[in-house]
């Protein structure tokens, strides 16, 4: 199934150039070098992109739009934050300075783009690639930035989605159920052909790569049970980190590419029961991280690896980002609001 692209190519050009001689914010604009951290916050009505420093000073709309903005996520020189937004009708992807001014939009049909904020950046900062569709029938696409193009990556009826890309932009890791289930496939993305790299019985999720390009990261399901696995593209080989069961979300690697940190709960929608936990690439020193009664997610770490920013309260109630040292100490609100604030991503 190949998805159309109607993109306005006069319109973007035309866009970038006016704010080479003005500002096209609907507001004021906030200091320079501020904006340290982004997130959702739902505190006017509606979704929208906030930014902070990292001490939770310099609180800004950065998005102020009637419509849901949501999922922002910085690109690798820090200058631009991608984000999805429901301005037409149905989540698109759209691009905006670091400050919130020029904020454009750069897909544009009736099809759902990254759903559930399954996109990212590529290191280099020239393309993004990101799921369109929903979860029965999703394909994968690149927007390269630089020219204003689509490549469509995958190509059949299945689902593909939850996406890592390697640290050298060479390579996309991503699960299809095109065999029947969930399984961990590997792209070419010089020219698009994919090998199915798990080829087990087992149902495989949210595969991370490692920052040194090494590893691979991701949750395997089987009989119940959900485990922290790694696949070493050095020798060829698995490794199984956890087993202590439990629902498990989000493996997220270390800048040094030493440890990881997941979400582990009870049950898929017992939200309460999530924590966040830590474990080393061998399997040592595994520790719960937050430890308490209410959910703790989004996890994320900043660009040294001495933090971690994640997302922590009762989803029916109040939702906090919140900042943690990496052993888990010294936890910190940052957001301070009575309304829900999450999905908090630091800037690079």
């Amino acid at each position: 199934m190949i998805f159309t692209k109607h993109i306005n190519v006069f319109l973007i050009l035309s866009v970038f150039l006016l704010t080479l001689a003005c500002d096209n914010h609907n507001g004021p604009v906030p200091p320079d070098g501020d904006t340290t951290i982004v997130f959702n916050a739902y505190r006017d009505g509606n979704w929208e992109i906030y930014g902070m420093d990292e001490e939770g000073n310099s609180q800004f709309n950065l998005t102020q739009n009637s419509a849901s903005d949501i999922y922002p996520a910085w690109s690798p020189d820090g200058q631009t934050i991608a984000f999805v937004s429901d301005r037409d009708g149905d989540n698109e992807l759209f691009l905006m300075n670091y400050d919130g001014s020029n904020q454009i939009q750069i897909t544009d049909d009736d099809i759902t783009d990254a759903l559930d904020g399954d996109y990212e950046w590529f290191n280099s900062g020239e393309k993004i690639i990101f799921v369109k569709g929903e979860d029965n029938q999703s394909e994968i696409f690149l927007y390269d930035i630089m020219d204003n193009s689509f490549q469509q990556v995958t190509n059949n009826s299945f689902m593909d989605k939850w996406i890592s890309i390697s640290p050298d932009d060479s390579l996309l890791a991503f699960i299809s159920n095109r065999d029947g289930n969930r399984e961990i496939y590997i792209a070419d993305l010089s020219n698009y052909s994919q090998v199915n790299l798990t080829n087990s019985v087992a149902s495989e999720k949210y595969p991370a790569w490692s920052p040194d390009g090494t590893k691979l990261a991701f949750i395997r399901s089987m009989m119940d049970f959900q485990e922290v696995h790694i696949y070493d593209f050095t020798d060829s080989s698995w490794s199984r980190l956890t087993d202590d069961g439990g629902y498990k979300l989000y493996p997220r690697w270390s800048p040094d590419s030493q440890y990881l940190i997941y979400l582990r709960g009870e049950g898929e929608f017992d939200f309460n029961t999530f924590d966040i936990f830590k474990v080393r690439c061998d399997g040592e020193e595994l520790i719960n991280l937050t430890d308490d009664a209410l959910f703790d997610g989004a996890n994320r770490w900043s660009p040294e690896g001495d933090y971690i920013i994640y997302t922590h309260g009762d989803p029916e109630v109040d939702l906090e980002v919140y900042l943690m040292d990496a052993d888990g100490s010294d936890k910190i609100n940052l957001s301070q609001n009575t309304a829900f604030d999450q999905s908090p991503r630091w800037r690079p």
